[in-house]
């Protein structure tokens, strides 16, 4: 009865893994790149941390970023 169970279980994955695959190639084609869009722009963090000769602290702290 295990045995039954794992092979379905094993196939589900199968099908699950097909699938991703799938939409990750579809995804290239069109395009799109992986991960999460930007919210904040490198350069505006960048020449607002120039032009008002803000610490690393400080400029993370305004635009709401980690320092790290």
């Amino acid at each position: 009865m295990l045995t039954i169970l794992a092979a379905v279980t094993e196939l589900a994955r199968s099908n699950i893994k097909t699938r991703q695959m799938a939409g990750t190639a579809k995804a290239k084609a069109e395009g799109k790149a992986p991960g999460r869009e930007k919210t904040i722009d490198d350069a505006a963090v960048s020449s607002w941390h120039k032009e008002n000769s803000a610490s690393t602290k400080l400029t993370a702290e305004h635009f709401g970023i980690s320092p790290a």
